[in-house]
């Protein structure tokens, strides 16, 4: 479905503003581009404001969250790993799209890190990075409007009676949800849907990171979220940045990646980005932890 012309070009334009943040490129390259959903991209554009993207070194503050930061982190490692070429950064409206984009080579690569089982049926067509978050670290609260005061008060032997929502392109989620024992499992497009539902409370929860800040709420779209006190719960699978095969570019941009990871690494910063962000939260330490079970595969028939 094509987008209304005005939404169109204001994607075109904020695609051009937030490649000044990127690398400079060599004059007979063109840009490379690579794709968030657009709902990141405010956030972005706040928490970075005028600043060259190389110069950050604390990752909280106005529009930090765990995506903004990510999508700050995917540049220091190119840059790190000696890739010049400018990126363009474009908006797209759903996580399945991009996954096709890159697929097809539409774009080099994701701005926004996915789920490695949803990479599964795009071997051919993708190049996967290293874990970013591995298997067991992604851990989430259950978000819910403030004026939600009967999910608010839910405690894990009460929570299958809440709605949950989540995307129509959030595997993990779904399946999360689905383990834990929602009776009610609404499926959605996009994450500013989700919380106009939960707002409306059409909804009562939908799974999102923690955020930094004493109550832990989250801002998107104008409205607030906070998360049930004492209940986390824990996502299986890693998260990784996905690059084309399709795209000439392809193979010099993940290994530019690998070798900028690997220093962040040594260096600490991811793992200081994400608590600085709020993603690895200390005021949830002691929380009790749901861990959905991992699926189980399919028994083989007897002979």
């Amino acid at each position: 479905m094509r987008r209304p012309l005005a939404i169109r070009f204001f994607i075109g334009v904020l695609a051009a503003l937030l490649c000044a943040a990127a690398q400079p490129a060599s004059p007979t390259e063109d840009p490379v581009k690579i794709a968030v959903t657009t709902d990141i991209i405010a956030d972005y554009q706040r928490f970075v404001g005028s600043r060259n993207i190389a110069a950050i070194r604390f990752y909280g503050g106005a529009g930090a969250r765990r995506d903004v930061i990510e999508l700050v982190l995917l540049q220091q490692a190119l840059q790190l790993g000696g890739f010049n070429q400018t990126i363009a950064i474009v908006g797209e409206q759903t996580y399945r799209r991009t996954l096709h984009q890159v697929a097809n080579g539409e774009l080099i690569g994701s701005g926004a890190l996915v789920w490695r089982a949803d990479t599964a049926d795009l071997r051919n067509e993708l190049l996967v990075s290293s874990a970013v978050i591995e298997d067991g670290e992604f851990i989430v609260g259950l978000y819910t409007a403030p004026q939600n005061l009967r999910a608010l008060s839910a405690t894990p032997k009460t929570l299958r009676e809440l709605t949950a929502v989540t995307s129509l392109d959030w595997k993990t989620d779904q399946l999360t949800l689905q383990a834990l024992g929602f009776k009610q499992v609404h499926l959605t497009n996009t994450w500013v849907s989700i919380v106009r539902m939960l707002y409306a409370q059409r909804g009562d929860i939908t799974l999102a990171p923690f955020q930094a800040g004493d109550h832990m709420q989250l801002e998107s779209e104008g409205v607030t979220l906070v998360p049930i006190p004492n209940i986390k719960v824990a996502l299986q699978g890693s998260r990784h940045w996905i690059v084309s095969r399709q795209h000439p570019g392809g193979p010099a941009y993940l290994a530019a990646l690998e070798r900028g990871l690997a220093q962040m690494r040594r260096q600490g910063t991811i793992q200081r980005a994400y608590r600085e962000s709020g993603f690895l939260n200390s005021a949830v330490a002691q929380w009790p932890l749901l861990q959905a079970p991992k699926p189980q595969p399919p028994e083989r028939p007897s002979n």
